[in-house]
């Protein structure tokens, strides 16, 4: 199997929780570093880290793409006056 083919589900083997930049971009229709500018901007659901890796929660970004992409803001983190 190559790196771009879409791995065939096993059977009685649960399906994944999450997925990396390369499969979200896939299902957005964009470049990697475009889901990374998204994600940094809040203009989409947030990854988690494990490691230096980032990691998308795949039900987030299907529910975020069913309610039409809306953009996702963080809460500032910042003094407030």
């Amino acid at each position: 199997m190559t790196k771009h083919q879409e791995a065939k589900p096993i059977p009685g083997k649960p399906e994944p929780q999450l997925a990396d930049d390369e499969t979200i971009a896939r299902m957005l229709g964009v470049c990697r570093k475009t889901v990374s500018r998204m994600a940094d901007s809040g203009r989409m659901p947030s990854p988690v880290r494990l490691g230096r890796a980032k990691r998308w929660r795949i039900n987030e970004v299907q529910s975020w793409i069913s309610d039409g992409c809306p953009n996702v803001r963080r809460a500032h983190r910042g003094r407030s006056k």
